[in-house]
């Protein structure tokens, strides 16, 4: 007897399935141009519809204190509308569809037993089987054992400096019968040396307070007390004037440090990796008293602030983390999108500064990838302290005096010295891709991540985000990089 189950609910227990009917092999719909004086039309494309799979089933309520309306509820309550669900067959092993609740019919058949009639839409008609992943070496074999084109995901690791990466598909042609690419970068020419547009400068893993000293000068409140190290960054070993007894009295305290940059930077990157957990850390939520600013300073040879970026909650309610970036007296705010989604915060703080245009940035980090993004634009701070070189980098911890911390830590700052994009040739090819860099790539979605960031501007122009065919596709991928290709078979 054939079994399913919805969305990680097996119903083998629960239905007795009589018929399903949909799965049967699809047919594209074609258009055709319809030419003068010709019979017939040519064909201009076509596309596969959607599919509907329905299951008739019954059910024996004998052993059930429930009605055939009332049990009927309950399993539908489990058969909700869910785009994403995946709908799998007994009969069909290491198979499934992803498919939503479109319609469904109840019919009583006497006072313990019911016919269910369910239809599942499946907006994406193709059927998926397990994934496979497969190493790539130069050139590559890999084999499409389904009924139609699928997409594969690159992941993938630069192990050489290059400003240009490829991967071509021979099996994959256009209609002028020349392999399709993918093409990441920019080839410079034979005799042009690579320009590096940035350097590290700076890389601190926050596991030592040695190279860091006293700070004093905060946007609001004092400094008070201290950081202290743990294998996972700074934080706050002691709050110092817990009872606001201090030389402001209510006021904002914490403790803060700076440190000096090797090189004075005009065009520069700071990427500050930060946590600012709305528990203990523990998984125990705190109070909506609790509060906890992390600041980042940037200052020049003097000591002024040129730029600031700051994340936290600071509203006595743990559903308001925001950014907030400052320069040259002029303050942007952040904000997520979705309610409570920079709550529990793991993710990175930006700081960019382009010739002389700023570009804040705030992201969450899960599973490596940058996730929850936001840009506050393209920031123009105007001449002054705005647009000096920045000598030194001063970080802070907050909170409100009295009030109930947050779990927060400082894990790392990285900070590059580059060159503008006003700043060099327009002959001169960049190196985009260094050493030990990290590759997404979901031909499916278009999608190009580098370190965990969506980057569009790496995609070429020539760029074709090919599929692959049915049968044997022979991959050519650049000596640059080494790393995996996933992919599944789908099914019509």
């Amino acid at each position: 007897m054939t079994t399913f189950s919805y969305n990680g609910i097996n119903y083998s227990n629960t239905l007795i399935v009589n018929r399903i009917t949909g799965r049967e092999t699809l047919s594209p719909r074609y258009r055709l141009t319809k030419v003068p004086g010709r019979d017939g039309g040519l064909v201009s494309g076509g596309e596969v519809p959607s599919r509907v799979i329905t299951v008739e089933s019954t059910v024996d309520l004998t052993d059930i204190n429930e009605s055939p309306t009332e049990y009927s509820a309950t399993i539908l309550s489990n058969i909700a509308y869910n785009p994403n669900a995946v709908i799998e067959f007994s009969d069909e092993p290491d198979v499934y569809y992803y498919a939503t609740l479109s319609n469904y019919e109840v019919t009583e058949e006497g006072p313990r037993h019911m016919r269910l009639e369910v239809s599942f839409l499946c907006y994406d008609p193709y059927a998926y089987g397990t994934q496979q992943t497969q190493e790539l070496s130069g050139i590559t074999a890999i084999t499409n054992n389904g009924t139609a084109e699928t997409y594969p995901i690159f992941d993938l690791t630069v192990n050489q400096d290059t400003s240009i990466i490829e991967l071509t598909n021979l099996s994959s042609l256009t209609k002028a019968g020349t392999a399709r690419s993918i093409i990441l970068g920019q080839a410079k020419p034979i005799d042009q040396a690579p320009v590096y547009t940035s350097t590290l400068v700076l890389q601190d893993t926050m596991s030592s307070l040695t190279s860091w000293t006293g700070a004093s000068d905060v946007d609001s409140g004092y400094v008070s007390g201290s950081f202290g190290v743990l294998p996972d960054g700074f934080y706050v070993d002691k709050w110092g004037d817990e009872d606001g007894t201090g030389v402001n009295g209510n006021s904002w305290i914490g403790p803060s440090l700076q440190k000096a940059i090797s090189t004075p930077l005009n065009s520069f990157q700071a990427d500050i990796y930060i946590e600012n957990w709305n528990d203990d850390g523990g998984g125990t939520q705190v109070s909506k008293e609790a509060v906890g600013i992390i600041e980042v300073y940037m200052r020049d040879a003097n000591g002024q602030m040129v730029c600031k970026i700051a994340f936290g909650d600071s509203f006595d309610n743990a559903y308001q983390n925001k950014g907030v970036f400052a320069t040259a007296g002029k303050r942007y705010r952040a904000e997520h999108d979705q309610y409570g989604g920079w709550n529990d915060f793991d993710g990175i703080l930006r700081i960019k500064r382009d010739t002389d245009y700023y570009y804040p940035y705030i992201a969450q980090i899960t599973d490596g990838k940058h996730t929850g993004r936001e840009r506050m634009g393209r920031i123009i701070p105007g001449p002054g302290i705005g647009t000096n070189a920045v000598t030194d980098i001063q970080i802070a911890m907050r909170k409100w005096y009295g009030a109930r911390p947050m779990y927060q830590r400082i894990k790392e700052i990285k900070i590059y010295d580059f060159v503008g994009m006003y700043e060099y040739p327009d002959t001169t090819a960049e190196v985009k891709f260094k050493t030990g860099d990290n590759l997404h790539i979901d031909v499916a979605k278009g999608l190009v991540l580098l370190n965990g960031e969506i980057r569009t501007d790496v995609v070429g122009l020539d760029t074709d985000f090919w599929s692959l065919v049915e049968g044997l596709n022979q991959l050519v991928v650049s000596p640059y990089v080494s790393g995996t290709a996933t992919h599944r078979n789908r099914y019509l």
